[in-house]
């Protein structure tokens, strides 16, 4: 069976955007190069998939979404959960 720490970590690890977007998770900071590769490797991928790639129909996108890029670019590197929150139910079918 996990412990507590080891279901926190799989639902930070594996949290969706729409998720981390929803208050409940907070970003991890930091100035590790790999992380902020990791971040605008997904940054890409997303502007190609909704936007082929073009920067400012992406940021029209977000828009619609009431985002913007300096809200959605902390979330998509390491998060945390907020000390308050309790894990999802899917967390118990251990």
């Amino acid at each position: 069976m996990l412990t507590y720490k080891e279901l926190l970590k799989i639902v930070e690890q594996g949290s969706i955007l729409m998720d981390r977007l929803g208050g409940c998770f907070t970003p991890v900071h930091s100035t590790n190069a790999r992380i902020e590769k990791k971040i605008e490797a997904r940054l890409k991928e997303w502007r190609k998939v909704v936007a082929d790639g073009d920067e400012e129909l992406f940021a029209k996108r977000l828009k619609f979404s009431d985002l913007d890029l300096d809200a959605v670019r902390p979330l998509l590197g390491n998060v945390q959960m907020d000390g308050q929150t309790i894990l999802p139910k899917w967390t118990e079918l251990t």
